[in-house]
């Protein structure tokens, strides 16, 4: 279980932040760390990941069609500062009337993008690890 740690404004009236539950995953030569919505607006986060030697960093957000260049130009550099990569999925329909961003992503810890859905694309973005590089192809619904 994941808890998120930090609220954009206005989710305070609703949900508390919880820095209780933040799992790191080992997996096949990969130390993964995990990050919700607003959390990688906080530069704390990703260097925590870093501190927990993360190579990995999955981020699940909702950033709208206006907002989504931002969150991409966050996590591009979040990946080059801290030398970690990034794996970014964002939703792709409409939630509570506004019409989301997509553009579901893949960042090398260089901060170079191997792959990315388009737009509203709605589809599985597939990253594999071979032989010390990052591949990727999309599976579009």
């Amino acid at each position: 279980v994941y808890t998120k740690q930090y609220l954009h404004p206005g989710e305070e009236e609703y949900f508390e932040p919880c820095f209780d539950n933040n799992p790191i995953i080992k997996i096949k030569g990969e130390t993964i760390s995990f990050a919700i919505c607003s959390d990688i607006n906080n530069a704390k986060h990703s260097q925590a990941a870093k501190l927990n030697c993360a190579t990995l960093y999955i981020s699940s957000i909702f950033f709208t069609k206006k907002g989504i260049e931002e969150g991409l130009d966050i996590l591009e550099n979040t990946a080059k500062n801290n030398s970690i990569n990034i794996l970014m999925s964002n939703y792709t329909d409409r939630v509570w009337g506004l019409e989301s961003g997509g553009k579901s992503a893949f960042w090398t810890k260089e901060g170079t993008l191997i792959q990315s859905l388009k737009g509203n694309e709605t589809g599985l973005l597939m990253i594999e690890k071979r032989g010390g590089s990052w591949i990727g192809k999309n599976l579009i619904f």
